[in-house]
């Protein structure tokens, strides 16, 4: 063969070969996301009138071998697909291989704004707010969650994960 048709297949196949890894890699690593999130506990930390910090602890298992580190968080919850609140973490979280860890968050709430969103996902009638009282374990709650994963040398990786299910699932009562 040629010197130059040898070279090109030579950086071809490099190429080719270092993409496929690359995806490969990646694909494990959203795979490596198919966690659970539970809750923890959650703590008062301060309160002003309506408005109330707290600390919130989740639960996150990492079922692959792959150490990760979460560099960015945002987690949406929404109550009857009605958007209630926003988690964020900008600071680096570990997930150990084949292990569950605790994340942690701040939480500020304002009651008052808080109480209005839930009016909203109740309904608009009488009718709709006693059946979301009395068939509250049933209401769907959706946590959105926007992650940026980091692997190695590898540069961050955006993964959104939604975890869609009823409070009585959500709190395992």
């Amino acid at each position: 063969m040629n010197r130059k048709l040898t070279k090109r297949l030579l950086i071809g196949g490099v190429v080719i070969g270092a993409g496929g890894a690359s995806y490969l890699l990646y694909r494990n690593i959203v795979k490596a996301l198919s966690f659970q999130i539970k809750k923890s506990k959650i703590e008062l930390v301060s309160k002003d009138g309506k408005k109330y910090k707290y600390k919130v602890y989740l639960k996150l298992s990492n079922p692959s071998n792959l150490k990760l580190k979460l560099t960015n968080q945002e987690y949406d919850i929404y109550l009857n697909n009605v958007f209630i609140l926003r988690l964020k973490n900008d600071k680096t979280q570990v997930l150990q291989p084949k292990s569950v860890s605790e994340l942690v968050f701040d939480l500020n709430l304002d009651l008052d704004d808080l109480f209005d969103k839930i009016m909203v996902a109740t309904g608009a009638t009488v009718i709709d707010k006693l059946k979301f009282i009395t068939n509250l374990m049933s209401q769907k709650l959706r946590l959105d969650s926007k992650l940026s994963v980091k692997w190695g040398i590898l540069p961050n990786i955006p993964v959104d994960v939604t975890i869609d299910q009823s409070l009585k699932a959500w709190t395992g009562k």
